[in-house]
């Protein structure tokens, strides 16, 4: 069996093992697909490309990537482990950011499959230079691998796995991403635009493809739903989004029926939200989270 490995600029692998775990064991597996959270992520990336990308696209990448998912995730292992000296948990981390390309996308994808979904497209429009797409492909590609071995290291073998994002605390009237998309996400921002798009749960767990059918760990979905709600976490069960084919979750949890949970936090229950700037997610915030998503998939 292939054991997933770190890759610079590709993805991060950590593995937090209990005192009493065995060597070998499968645990849960945390993937962070929108891991690429720090301006330095952005910046490395954006630097090496050749199309002409929208002026000050790091906009984009500020209010929509997945803020305080990785220190979530890690959180929820902390938490796991010294509950449970025998838990093992992996985290794999994402490091690209998905504002060139999505790593939770499946890149051959149909454009009206996207809009379908009510998601973003795996590579946006604005990369169009060919040797763009070739480094951006050829990263994605290295995650996908070691994505695809760290679900056989967890659920081939028995265990679990959540797939964990973080999303922004409304959604706002952004219906296409092209050249103009930090241009129109200003415009949306304006405060009294703003304060007219509807607020998203505070958690939301995607368990149902858009025919209906849930591939969850459903003792996992009750038992987080159940431990968020008791911490004052006002959390749902696919209000925003379902688990549509044009992801890599939607795939994973298919190859695995009844071992995954894929599942967004609303960012400001993780952070001061702020539009188009860096955020730091709030230690405070983010371990009474962390925990109680522990302990519901302890249940």
């Amino acid at each position: 069996m292939n054991h997933p490995i770190s890759i610079p600029h590709v993805c991060t692998v950590r593995r937090i093992v209990g005192d009493r775990a065995a060597p070998d064991a499968p645990g849960l597996l945390i993937e962070v697909p929108h891991g690429a959270t720090e301006a330095a992520h952005y910046f490395e990336l954006a630097a090496q490309m050749r199309s002409n990308l929208p002026e000050n696209l790091e906009r984009f990448f500020f209010v929509n990537t997945d803020v305080g998912s990785p220190e979530c995730a890690e959180a929820i292992a902390r938490s796991m482990v010294a509950a449970d000296p025998t838990a093992t948990v992996t985290i794999l981390r994402c490091l690209i950011p998905r504002t060139l390309i999505d790593c939770n996308r499946i890149i051959d994808a149909d454009p009206a499959r996207y809009a379908e979904g009510g998601v973003t497209p795996g590579i946006a429009p604005y990369v169009d230079h060919p040797e763009d797409r070739s480094l951006l492909l050829a990263r994605y590609s290295a995650y996908q691998t070691q994505a695809a071995a760290a679900f056989a290291q967890a659920c081939g073998r028995g265990g679990r796995a959540v797939m964990l994002h973080t999303y922004a605390p409304k959604t706002v009237g952004i219906t296409q991403i092209d050249r103009d998309i930090v241009r129109n996400l200003a415009a949306v921002y304006v405060p009294d635009v703003y304060a007219t798009w509807p607020l998203r749960p505070e958690a939301d767990l995607l368990t149902a493809t858009p025919e209906g059918a849930d591939l969850s760990d459903r003792a996992a979905v009750e038992g987080i739903l159940a431990a968020l709600r008791a911490a004052g976490v006002a959390a749902g069960e696919g209000k925003t989004y379902p688990l549509h084919p044009v992801t890599t979750a939607y795939h994973h949890a298919a190859r695995y029926p009844g071992q995954t949970v894929c599942m967004e936090v609303r960012r400001d229950m993780l952070v001061d939200f702020v539009p188009f700037v860096p955020l730091s997610p709030d230690p405070g915030r983010v371990a009474p989270i962390g925990a109680a998503i522990a302990a519901g998939l302890r249940c």
